[in-house]
């Protein structure tokens, strides 16, 4: 019976590694999940098309933590009794579609997370750069700066949440922990952004909630952002980013 579990367990990696070893790593307009994906902020902007019928980019995260920490407090309220070891795993599974030319689907599922043993989705959105599904060359002129976000995904207000730890996608984050402020929520809503040598301009409306239901509808209302800035690079070894 051992000998039969790695016979099978074999077999079922060797045809794992040929389909990854397959899979196009890079879309259009995508931010690349590991290392190269670090100091970049908003989903990168080009007219660049490699389109070649519809791709599905299969990924994903998995984090563990050891934490040892000791706590202890002069007050009368007993704390909890803790000790070394392992935090639950984390984990995160993502789905990137490149529907159409200048049009992607992205999905991340919290597979496990703090406070939540169940998988559930934290986003999933329509980034489209793009409107030849409507006729080729519908608007191109103002399409090759304008890119338009749909979904229920994270609002981009602030730099800090680009750099932050999503669950178990740690990579951008030095520190792996996030700041005790802060600056992350997913909302459901759209962004129009437009952007020319550097700089930045978008405009968005959520419909305010961070819990999607139908309950209450007088507890929230419609929320808008703004963001104005430039990035660029100010000589081979110098960049600018100011939002």
């Amino acid at each position: 019976m051992k000998t039969s579990i790695l016979y099978l367990s074999t077999i079922a990696f060797v045809l794992l590694a040929s389909q990854l070893q397959a899979q196009q790593r890079d879309l259009d307009n995508f931010r690349a999940p590991d290392k190269r994906g670090i100091n970049t902020f908003e989903a990168p902007k080009d007219t660049i098309s490699t389109f070649d019928g519809v791709e599905v980019r299969i990924g994903g995260a998995s984090t563990i933590q050891f934490q040892a920490l000791e706590h202890e407090n002069s007050g009368t309220v007993p704390l909890s009794t803790i000790g070394s070891n392992f935090n639950l795993p984390t984990a995160n599974l993502d789905l990137d579609v490149q529907l159409y030319d200048g049009v992607r689907m992205h999905l991340r599922t919290y597979l496990s997370s703090r406070h939540h043993n169940e998988p559930y989705v934290k986003s999933g959105y329509i980034l489209i750069d793009k409107l030849d599904f409507i006729s080729t060359g519908f608007m191109e002129g103002l399409m090759n700066n304008v890119t338009v976000k749909i979904g229920h995904m994270e609002n981009n207000y602030g730099d800090a949440h680009f750099r932050r730890t999503d669950n178990a996608q740690a990579i951008y984050n030095p520190f792996v922990g996030n700041y005790i402020m802060d600056s992350f929520t997913t909302e459901v809503g759209a962004e129009v952004y437009y952007r020319n040598n550097g700089f930045i301009g978008m405009v968005g409306a959520t419909n305010g909630k961070l819990n999607q239901s139908v309950t209450n509808p007088d507890a929230t209302g419609p929320s808008f952002l703004a963001k104005a800035g430039y990035d660029g690079l100010l000589s081979n070894n110098i960049r600018f980013r100011l939002t």
